[in-house]
């Protein structure tokens, strides 16, 4: 997010499917909840700066809890038949976890508005089947035209259902909610998606549709390295494509996706529970939130930016069922080997955050390995399940070479080129890219509409391989 100057939106989007709360018959309003209020919302068809982005909807006030308060666009309210357990379920679960992890929101008044409506996000089941779940506005925190003055979640009821993926989603969008109250929106936008996906796993628990898309074969850019620390950058963009010069789709699924893994990763490893989030969202802005908190909560050591990325980049891979190297038996993302044959020179270009894999056949110095500011290289040895530093003098064959850029910047310009080795898929394990272990591998699309809708308006960034 940024500041008031730009103001992002942060919504949960996905394409018809995944869901959030109950459609059909209509609305049995209790007659002591029948004021009616007109609230400013957001058209999603056009960028926040557009004249027609701002409009004003009339909604009916259907329940109210010691934390929350609904409201049902009235021209939409035979849409929604039990607001009440939608009420039940913010005050008895959604409210207290993600409060008792990420803390109450600052100078907001007591009580959030949950506000149904149907978004206008160009969803029409056919041409377009993209549509927003919910959405928090930053602006509506602050003064100013076109602000409802209050801490508000607006969430969606067209086309989206009833169930998990209904509360999910307020979970996500209420830290982003905190999380403005606290830092005024200068906080990275990959911390703060990762502490609102760690958010959905605080309220449900395990989400392994976000795992499993790591595994997809319809996910082309995880291999070469896209992960969520450039959360804006080639692979999200419209010119995206691989090292051959094959364009492929924005992805911006792979930044959900790793930064989950990444978060559940610290909590793992904290073995303090949720206690990491909460140093985080209270540590800073930036990476150092997350050094601190896992120097604090895992190891001295991790106060290192670089000591930090290494150890989730070589557990991503080496996915021991105990120690630093793994998941705890929790989870197993399918990351997959690249060969650097593919690539010239063996070269790979990574932005500051990535990291790619590639097996190595023979033993190799790390004297000869190709220096490059920001370039790192560590070994995993996939049968004592350890990691060897770059400074070990060699690398084993059979082992797996890590390459990435340990750079902190945001830039996504930062882009420097490191060594793959030839070895195609192989080295610890053989990876098919159509499988899973998980079931919930997602046949469609789903993404936090800040990184879709930001998309609009973004300028536009070099791209490493045109």
């Amino acid at each position: 997010m940024k500041t008031f100057i730009k103001i992002f939106i942060l919504a949960l989007a996905g394409i018809a499917g995944f869901s959030s709360c109950e459609t059909g018959g209509g609305l049995d309003l209790d007659e002591n909840y029948t004021e009616t209020k007109t609230f400013w919302a957001g058209d999603f068809r056009y960028a926040e700066n557009d004249s027609r982005f701002n409009y004003q909807v009339k909604a009916l006030r259907v329940e109210e809890t010691a934390h929350g308060v609904l409201y049902v666009e009235e021209a939409n309210r035979d849409k929604v038949t039990d607001a009440k357990s939608i009420a039940d379920e913010f005050e008895k679960n959604i409210y207290p976890k993600i409060t008792g992890t990420f803390g109450l929101p600052e100078n907001t008044g007591k009580k959030v508005t949950l506000l149904l409506m149907d978004i206008r996000d160009g969803y029409n089941g056919t041409s377009e089947k993209a549509y927003t779940q919910g959405v928090f506005i930053p602006k509506d925190l602050l003064e100013g035209t076109f602000s409802n003055r209050m801490a508000i979640l607006y969430i969606d009821i067209n086309p989206t259902k009833p169930g998990r993926e209904c509360y999910t989603t307020i979970a996500h969008e209420f830290q982003h909610l905190i999380n403005y109250s606290k830092n005024l929106g200068a906080v990275d936008t990959w911390l703060d998606e990762g502490l609102s996906t760690a958010a959905e796993h605080v309220y449900a628990g395990r989400q392994d549709s976000r795992v499993a898309w790591i595994g997809n074969s319809s996910n082309r850019s995880v291999m070469y390295g896209n992960n969520f620390y450039i959360w804006n950058g080639d692979w999200e963009s419209s010119t995206a494509q691989l090292p051959d010069g094959t364009r492929i789709s924005p992805d911006e699924l792979t930044n959900y996706s790793t930064v989950y893994l990444f978060f559940q990763w610290l909590r793992i490893q904290a073995a303090s529970g949720n206690t990491v989030y909460t140093d985080i969202i209270n540590s800073g802005k930036d990476y150092r939130a997350v050094t601190a908190a896992a120097a604090k909560r895992i190891d001295p050591k991790f106060s290192n930016w670089d000591s930090l990325l290494q150890a989730w980049l070589g557990a991503n891979m080496l996915k021991g069922s105990s120690g630093l190297y793994g998941y705890n038996g929790e989870f197993s993302p399918n990351f997959r080997h690249l060969n650097g044959s593919t690539l010239d020179n063996n070269m790979i270009a990574l932005a500051p955050g990535e990291g790619v894999y590639s097996a190595l056949e023979d033993d190799i110095d790390t004297a000869d390995l190709p220096e490059a500011s920001n370039i790192a290289y560590a070994g995993l040895d996939g049968g004592s399940k350890n990691l060897v530093p770059g400074d070990a003098g060699s690398f084993k064959g059979g082992s797996t070479l890590l390459t990435y850029n340990k750079d902190t910047s945001q830039n996504p310009s930062a882009i420097r080129e490191g060594y793959v080795a030839s070895k195609g898929s192989g080295g610890l394990e053989e990876i098919d890219a159509g499988r899973s272990v998980y079931s919930a591998v997602p046949e469609l699309w789903q993404w936090d509409g800040a990184a879709y809708f930001r998309g609009k308006t973004r300028p536009s960034v070099p791209s490493r391989y045109r």
